[in-house]
């Protein structure tokens, strides 16, 4: 279950802003007296000198154990004791190392400014050290920490000084900052490093190194809408991978050939090459690529006005990132370069799809796991105590066609020959055509609110509210959408109910804007005159009325009948930063 530290809860009589966290700025950190006062090796016996590696030793092998379990504290502060023991003259090589991974832990935690500091002493000790290697390995670090952090310009900085010191693999630094400037829709720039680096792997006859850019460069003509071009970088890329026999990068070109095809508007080439692709990493277990072409097949499902299918492919592709969070924790670094929207996306393109559909109660739980998956985003970890993995689970007539769709996938999977392979992926895409799927797909648009849903969602709503019970507790959940907002209400002995409120994203985000700018000037002028003060309550309360309009009013007849006392509030989006409690119904604040 979630724990409601996490998000805000306003009460009858008081306002707790409980917020998610940011990511921290620690500064002014120095290491202890111990560490600076470093001992001077020359006054110390070699069995002192052994008896202290070997301690060092030892502890290296504590903070590889603790970290591994999940104890990054303990970690650090091993690795602090290690650092402790190191001398200047004879340690340096160690000293970078153990500064080096602090950092790396402080960023598995999501503390980048801590780790960057980190990185800075390991990098300083590498200068003066003349340590070429370490210097361009944390250079690089350090440029990816700064894409961590959305800092683009910096982190390209970064990689350009590990460029000067004419590193071995060049080629590789070439194609991260070229994927920066894809990201940032600089496109000519981000052409000129691709080919800088296709051009270092064609001299070292890297087949693997020229597919993977060729694969890039197709992709950043694809999102300049140049398929043609794209098509052709693409095709290139998977002749080499077909024959270097690279199934991981086959099935990844697959998948951007699918997606040029999707963007072109051929459904059926699409969902040819995006099934394809699925099978690939199927046979290869990459449950992170799996999840991605489930999401892209809801998308393309939903395109094609099929709701009621993207709805199982969007659910899936959920589930498997459930459970490779469950066993994660930790974002991996390396998918800050992956070809893929914020895993955010597949998450509130469900809840819509779901909400449209009015099958509010299945809505609840996937908004429940958004602002998990945000705060896992945001943070690089999971800060969130208690969260427990639990699937999504499908209606009776989404479970017939996800096992029907399933035996499909494996018996393609099972499949060694390429004609035979051909016809199970004909087989797969008739298969959405058939009699079958159609009258799946009628029962779901008919009954899909009355189907027998798994008691899960009804287990869940029960155990969040069974503390609240006696306190008349509700839950609100707003979800901001491109033209409306969609409310659920959730309390402990009735079903959610569902409000969609038409108001602007735009306009809305704005309301919340002017609340925020007035309640800070109100608190600005409390030194002032009794008559500014209240000139300007008169102010966040025309703004907060205008938010009350659109996120209570629409639910005063509930809250009345529930007797609710106490809102525990699931802001998302801009909301996050406006407390529920300044609120105001035109007679009084809302706390």
């Amino acid at each position: 279950m979630i724990n409601w530290k996490y998000f805000r809860l306003i009460t009858s009589t008081v306002c707790l802003l409980i917020i998610i966290p940011s990511i921290p700025v620690e500064k002014n950190f120095n290491l202890n007296s111990k560490a600076q006062a470093q001992v001077k090796t020359n006054s110390v016996s070699p069995i002192l000198q052994n008896n202290q590696k070997i301690e060092i030793q030892q502890q290296e092998k504590q903070v590889i154990s603790e970290f591994n379990n999940d104890k990054p504290d303990e970690s650090l502060e091993k690795l602090q004791e290690k650092l402790e023991k190191l001398t200047p003259e004879g340690d340096r090589l160690e000293i970078i190392r153990t500064l080096n991974k602090i950092a790396v832990v402080y960023d598995a935690q999501g503390k980048y400014f801590k780790a960057l500091e980190f990185y800075q002493k390991a990098f300083n000790n590498a200068q003066k050290n003349r340590d070429s290697e370490n210097i361009i390995a944390i250079l690089n670090k350090i440029s990816l920490v700064y894409s961590q952090l959305g800092l683009y310009e910096q982190a390209i900085d970064f990689y350009k000084q590990a460029l000067k010191k004419n590193p071995p693999e060049k080629s590789k630094i070439f194609s991260k900052i070229g994927a920066i400037y894809r990201h940032l829709k600089k496109y000519s720039q981000a052409l000129e490093y691709a080919r800088q680096a296709l051009e270092i792997y064609q001299e070292n006859k890297d087949n693997l190194g020229i597919a993977k850019t060729l694969n890039h460069i197709g992709t950043i003509y694809r999102e300049q809408e140049e398929y043609s071009q794209a098509l052709e970088y693409h095709q290139q890329a998977l002749a080499i991978q077909e024959e270097e026999g690279d199934k991981k990068g086959k099935a990844l070109t697959l998948h951007n050939i699918g997606r040029v095809h999707q963007e072109s508007n051929k459904y059926r080439e699409s969902l040819n090459f995006f099934t394809h692709s699925l099978i690939i990493d199927r046979q290869l277990d990459n449950k992170e690529r799996e999840r991605i072409h489930l999401a892209n097949l809801g998308k393309l499902l939903e395109t094609k006005n099929q709701t009621e299918l993207a709805i199982i492919f969007y659910k899936q592709s959920i589930n498997i990132t459930e459970s490779i969070r469950k066993n994660l924790k930790v974002l991996p670094a390396e998918q800050q370069e992956t070809d893929v929207e914020s895993v955010g996306e597949t998450y509130r393109t469900l809840a819509e799809l779901l909400l449209q559909k009015k099958r509010a109660l299945e809505a609840h739980q996937i908004i429940d796991l958004i602002k998990v998956q945000e705060i896992f985003e945001h943070m690089g970890s999971l800060q969130i105590d208690n969260h427990k993995y639990s699937e999504l689970p499908f209606l009776e007539s989404e479970e017939l066609f996800w096992k029907k769709y399933s035996q499909l996938i494996e018996a393609a999977s099972d499949t060694k020959n390429q004609n035979q392979l051909e016809k199970k992926l004909l087989e797969i895409i008739e298969f959405f055509d058939s009699k079958e799927v159609k009258f799946i797909v009628s029962e779901l648009e008919e009954n899909a609110e009355e189907q027998k849903l798994s008691s899960d969602i009804v287990f869940s709503l029960q155990f969040e509210l069974k503390e609240h019970q006696k306190k008349n507790t509700v839950v609100l959940y707003p979800l901001v959408l491109e033209d409306r907002l969609e409310l659920i209400l959730v309390s402990s002995n009735s079903p959610p109910v569902h409000r969609t409120v038409s108001v602007k994203r735009e306009e809305f985000n704005q309301a919340i804007f002017e609340l925020r700018v007035r309640l800070i000037n109100r608190n600005n002028s409390q030194s002032l005159s009794k008559e500014n003060n209240n000139q300007s309550d008169k102010r966040v309360m025309l703004a907060g009325f205008k938010l009350y309009n659109w996120l209570i009013k629409p639910l005063e007849k509930e809250l009345r009948l529930t007797k609710a006392k106490t809102i525990i509030y699931a802001p998302d989006g801009q909301l996050r930063y406006i407390p529920l409690a300044a609120l105001y119904d035109g007679r009084k604040w809302l706390v």
